[in-house]
């Protein structure tokens, strides 16, 4: 059926009458913007990270390939899985220089390889608070930038 331009304009007045009917129905409030210009930062409702549930086929002493980071394409060995969720894994240093370290499990690859850790000494004591970083006390320091001291030797004959 062909319409005549009569009947699309009538089909247009109708639709934005419609939508104008619609809107003001919905009547938003004018100030949707905050009326400060205050910074507020975001604040968690909770407190406590849930942990995640650790990959299928990941197990203590298995071999994984790390697959972002510095250390990406290297092979590591998994330790245990820490509080906030993160993976504990190992070069062992010694052999390919991955220090003990934190990484989340979206990032490595789980290989079909393991193998057996036996006892590791104090590997219960490392936890999340083990990897925060250390205050130095560097920056309360005023005499930064100011030139040392001198000595001033004088010989004796």
């Amino acid at each position: 059926m062909v319409k005549t331009k009569d009947q699309i304009k009538k089909a247009r007045k109708t639709r934005a009458a419609k939508l104008k009917e619609d809107g003001a129905k919905l009547k938003l409030t004018r100030n949707w913007y905050p009326t400060t210009d205050k910074r507020h930062h975001f604040k968690r409702t909770t407190k406590v990270c849930k942990k995640q549930k650790l990959r299928p086929g990941i197990k203590a002493g298995q071999v994984l390939i790390m697959l972002s980071g510095r250390f990406r394409g290297r092979r590591v060995i998994f330790l245990k899985q820490l509080e906030s969720g993160l993976l504990l894994v190992t070069g062992p240093y010694k052999l390919n220089g991955v220090p003990l370290k934190r990484v989340n499990q979206a990032y490595v690859l789980v290989t079909k390889t393991s193998v057996n850790l036996g006892a590791i000494k104090h590997l219960d004591s490392v936890n999340d608070a083990f990897f925060k970083k250390v205050e130095t006390g560097i920056e309360n320091r005023t005499d930064f930038f100011e030139a040392p001291e001198v000595k001033k030797v004088s010989y004796k004959t």
